[in-house]
């Protein structure tokens, strides 16, 4: 059996099945909207705009002449020679899929459940049209190394209601059901016990038409790929909003799987994916920009270059929080700000500048941390005011910088990482620079608290505002005012398709339990975690998240240090909380939420999922760079 992957058209065969017209058997009810049906299937799995499948893997023998032996044999003929074929190149057929319109019926007193096809005659049903159980060994046998999925738009008219189609019964069914092995799903136009309408005047058949309808719309609410029971769903909401009273139940089929099932594997190419991949993927809106560091591993952005830009624009001041500031260019960058008559204010972690364990020759500049002691001694012998908050590493860690506070185009730099070379370009992390006098406020009042290293409460009439830029909502989320976990709990819970994200780690009980709720309700759930509980993130992928493990020795330094949720391609989180249980508590780290889970404006939509999928294109990155997913 394949493994469990998205089909891909170049290595499925399709073969359509059926008729339009019955000669030889009067009461079967001919009708143009099969043949349009058909028509429309096929165009469609052949249309770059659809499938897109290779022409020459699909088989046509809808309204074929022959008799049923020739039918399956050239069925099996046509799997047999393909996969040959695919051999010769060194591929595989990893997919098979018929999809049948017309009429069924029964023979043998009801025990035998066929497909009819042009040439069915009335007076010999069983052995002029294709018997379930036939058409299922003969894709058991050439196609038995492949997934296999039944499509079945099929019918049996009365001559009294010429506009009504019937399903298969309870019998039709089960007997299709017991004639499929394994590797299965099968797709139903009716329930066992209904009859499925085919008014006349409509261009296709209810079932076909609806799936049509579904194959070509958008649909914004789910993944890129939409899978056989995801599409018998929408197909029929479609023919309940469509035919409304006369709407008929279509089903989806399958025998157990062993390796997952397979009707819930995504397969049809979603339209509203097709018009994400135009999408052009944008890191500013022009007032805001997204960077995503680690240049040394392949990330974009050398985000130690983007903080010095920050700084060398200043003209006014410069405002500091961090836990570390080791990098050279940037402290450079700091000194050359002061000579100029720009006003500087630094607070750092004490931590930062200790060492483990006494030196043997403490006037020996050597050990850890000393690049944090070099860039602090350079930084007093340029007279700049450095503050040291001496609370344990657990309890401050935030890093930011404000430009020109006070000023009309002040602006705020807010970092998931130390202003170090290591976490800036060695590290996946992340910042965003916000033009914007009312942001900037917000942290113009963090940094008065930091700087006075007082250990009180803010006041609450400081808390964060929501604030519109450009049309773009933004809103901080500072710890002492917000608890994080909560607020990304809260967007979280507002996603309806999709949720990407990359972290160092995930304990936070909530946070989990809120991604596990997200899987039942049908969210696509994927992520990339440095440091990953096995047994927190086996839980996840039994529950159909996908996450990927950063490949790496335990003694090695961190590769993450941005933290990034992107959900639904509409809205983003980012900052330095790490995500423990309770985020707020254990480390006074703060985040931020960029976007609108609804946006009314057109723009303000399009400029988020432009940075939405500037994120998630660094994501995918990482996942084929590590490539080792979470253990079941």
């Amino acid at each position: 059996m394949a493994e469990m992957e998205i089909p891909r058209p170049a290595s499925m065969l399709v073969c359509l099945l059926g008729a339009s017209g019955w000669p030889k058997y009067p009461e079967f009810y001919d009708s143009a909207s099969f043949e349009k049906s058909a028509h429309g299937i096929r165009n469609y799995f052949l249309s770059e705009d659809g499938f897109n499948l290779p022409k020459e893997n699909l088989l046509d023998l809808f309204d074929a002449t022959s008799g049923p032996l020739e039918v399956l044999s050239s069925l099996r003929d046509f799997i047999r020679e393909r996969t040959r074929q695919f051999e010769q190149n060194g591929d595989l057929v990893r997919d098979v899929l018929l999809y049948f319109i017309g009429h069924g019926g029964f023979a043998k007193g009801g025990s035998q459940y066929c497909l009819a096809i042009r040439s069915t005659e009335k007076s010999a049903l069983s052995l002029s049209s294709i018997p379930i159980d036939e058409l299922a060994n003969s894709l058991n046998q050439e196609a038995r190394n492949c997934r296999r999925y039944l499509i079945l738009d099929c019918c049996f008219a009365a001559s009294a209601f010429k506009t009504f189609q019937a399903p298969p019964s309870d019998i039709a069914n089960l007997k299709t059901g017991e004639a499929f092995s394994r590797g299965t799903a099968l797709l139903c136009s009716s329930g066992a016990k209904d009859i499925s309408l085919a008014p006349e005047g409509h261009e296709h058949t209810m079932f076909t038409g609806a799936l049509l309808d579904c194959l070509q719309a958008p649909h914004e609410n789910m993944g890129n790929h939409i899978s056989v029971a995801e599409l018998g769903e929408l197909v029929r909401q479609r023919i309940y909003e469509k035919f409304e009273g006369e709407a008929v139940r279509p089903e989806v089929h399958s025998p157990a799987q062993s390796k997952g099932k397979l009707e819930n594997l995504p397969m049809f190419p979603n339209q509203y994916g097709k018009a994400w991949q135009k999408i052009e993927p944008k890191r500013s809106t022009g007032r805001i920009t997204v960077l995503l560091g680690g240049i040394r591993l392949g990330a974009p952005d050398d985000l130690e270059a983007e903080i010095v830009n920050f700084i060398d624009y200043a003209e006014k001041s410069v405002d500091i929080s961090t836990g570390e500031l080791s990098s050279e260019p940037v402290v450079q960058a700091v000194i050359n700000a002061k000579e100029r008559g720009v006003s500087v204010h630094i607070v750092l972690r004490f931590d930062s500048l200790r060492v483990l364990r006494p030196s043997e020759d403490p006037w020996r500049p050597d050990g850890q941390g000393e690049d944090a002691r070099r860039a602090f001694s350079a930084l007093l012998r340029a007279d700049i005011d450095v503050r040291l908050e001496q609370r344990n590493d657990e309890l401050i860690a935030k890093r930011f910088i404000i430009r020109d506070s006070g000023r009309p185009r002040r602006s705020v730099l807010l970092a998931s990482c130390n202003f170090s070379e290591q976490e800036c370009c060695r590290t996946s992390s992340n910042l965003i620079v916000v033009d914007d006098q009312w942001v900037a406020n917000e942290w113009d009042a963090e940094f008065a608290h930091l700087f006075s290293l007082r250990h009180t409460q803010r006041e609450s009439s400081l808390s964060p505002r929501v604030n519109w830029i450009a049309d773009v909502l933004f809103r901080n989320c500072i710890a002492a005012y917000e608890d994080p976990e909560n607020r990304i709990v809260t967007e979280l819970l507002k996603a309806k398709h999709r949720v990407d994200f990359r972290a160092f780690h995930i304990k936070s009980y909530s946070i989990l339990m809120t991604l596990h709720s997200l899987l039942r309700n049908g969210v696509q759930v994927r992520g990339v975690l440095d440091l990953a509980d096995d047994e927190l993130m086996a839980d996840l992928t039994r529950a159909g998240a996908k996450i990927y493990k950063v490949a790496r020795l335990e003694e090695d330094p961190p590769r993450i240090c941005g933290k990034l949720f992107v959900i639904d391609g509409l809205v983003l989180i980012g900052g330095g909380v790490r995500h423990e249980d309770p985020v707020g508590q254990f480390r006074q780290e703060d985040i931020w939420v960029l976007g609108d889970h609804e946006p009314d404006n057109p723009e303000s939509k399009s400029q988020m999922q432009s940075l939405a999928k500037y994120v998630i294109e660094e994501i995918d990155r990482e996942i084929v760079a590590h490539r080792t997913l979470a253990p079941l």
